[in-house]
């Protein structure tokens, strides 16, 4: 049994946040964005994102669900929010993603002592998922809405 890591972008505009789309398909309609991060089982990642907790300082604590979650989000990830199986609802804007010390070194994980920074741990996210997110919009105006399901 692992812990896996759901999550959607939004963008702000001016009629608020709306879900993120990736690109139409053979004619079809845009779906949903789908993140990079969606399935990785990385709880050292989960911990710094305020999900999970391995004892490490997240770039916050865990949010709740956004207040103004656009309605697409909402029917997404409301329905998960206090059922077993299902924690760490939160939200974090790019910009704050961005912003964190990720080369900052870390001296004991797992109760070891080790000394790996944040980005060697989280490599992939910050590889695939960081620069997705950045390119949706301005940092101040996207945000990776998240939580984990075991």
């Amino acid at each position: 049994m692992g812990v896996d890591f759901n999550a959607f972008a939004e963008r702000r505009g001016t009629a608020g946040w709306g879900m993120c789309l990736g690109e139409p398909k053979r004619g079809k309609p845009a779906d949903v964005l789908i993140l990079p991060c969606v399935g990785m089982r990385n709880k050292v990642l989960f911990s710094i994102l305020g999900a999970w907790d391995e004892g490490l300082a997240p770039v916050v604590p865990e949010r709740g669900l956004p207040k103004d979650l656009s309605p697409q989000g909402r029917e997404r990830a409301e329905w998960t929010v206090g059922r077993d199986g299902f924690c760490g609802h939160s939200w974090l804007l790019a910009s704050e993603l961005a912003a964190f010390p990720w080369s900052s070194t870390l001296v004991k994980i797992h109760g070891r002592r080790q000394k790996v920074s944040y980005a060697e741990l989280c490599e992939e996210f910050l590889t695939t998922t960081l620069p997705v997110l950045t390119s949706l919009g301005p940092p101040d105006a996207v945000r990776m809405v998240f939580w984990i399901d075991f």
